[in-house]
């Protein structure tokens, strides 16, 4: 009956759960989009101070690995693994979007859309936005067993119309879903744009991983990104103006 933490910090929203024995016990989620760094630390010590009081010890940390936002995960990866180092216990690295196609099944369930269509023999197609047309997504069967690994694809590209098929109803969620669309959706398909891989949803799975003894080398994990984080510079930073070919920028060059 194993008492984890769970760390949940690759989208917009920040959230942080606890869970003994697959029983929810704290079910923390903020309401101010973009505030990890502000929020994460308040909201692991209420956690933490819930265990207390319930007599328990933690068994591991599970986090959200990725891919997502490269701020958010490092954010949540670094809290994670500090909390395993100081009690010395195992750190459990969740796939995010396996966990968002947990949430998508639990909002068709709340839909109740078994009764409209066989999502037991369906896809299921969790969708994170990447900026403009891109989107990281996967592909899963009822049981969230991957059938493709996760990629980074353009909606508007060929490799995205081969990726789906076109003989099964696809379930596409997330918030890549959203901006795909009817446009870009295959014939047969749900979409429920609104779901987030929140910490609610890693029970199942990081007990599962604990149980496999799958679990993350602490010292040497790093969230997966997918693709390589680029800076961009700002454009009305007078700093970013390079020098022209007589050497550096005059105050008159950089009005």
């Amino acid at each position: 009956m194993p008492c984890i933490l769970h760390i949940e910090t690759s989208a917009s929203t920040c959230s942080v759960a606890l869970s003994h024995d697959s029983t929810l016990l704290a079910d923390i989620v903020s309401e101010q989009p973009l505030s990890h760094a502000a929020l994460l630390a308040g909201y692991v010590q209420e956690a933490l101070t819930i265990a207390k009081e319930h007599a328990l010890q933690l068994d591991a940390v599970s986090v959200s690995m990725g891919p997502g936002s490269y701020t958010g995960l490092r954010i949540g990866v670094s809290m994670a693994k500090g909390i395993c180092y100081a009690k010395h216990i195992p750190l459990l690295a969740v796939p995010t979007l396996r966990l968002l196609a947990a949430a998508m099944q639990d909002a068709a369930q709340g839909q109740q859309l078994e009764e409209e269509h066989a999502l037991t023999e369906a896809l299921w197609c969790p969708m994170t936005d990447a900026r403009r047309l891109e989107v990281y997504t996967a592909l899963y069967d009822h049981n969230l067993q991957p059938l493709h690994q996760p990629v980074a694809l353009t909606l508007d590209s060929e490799e995205w119309q081969k990726y789906l098929p076109t003989d099964r109803l696809v379930v596409l969620g997330g918030s890549g879903a959203e901006k795909c669309g009817s446009t870009y959706a295959p014939p047969s398909s749900i979409i429920l744009p609104h779901c987030q891989p929140l910490a609610r949803y890693m029970p199942a799975i990081s007990e599962e991983l604990l149980a496999a003894g799958n679990t993350a080398d602490t010292a040497y994990f790093e969230p997966f990104y997918l693709k390589d984080f680029r800076t961009t510079t700002p454009r009305r930073n007078p700093l970013s103006v390079p020098p022209t070919a007589s050497g550096p920028c005059t105050p008159s060059q950089q009005s």
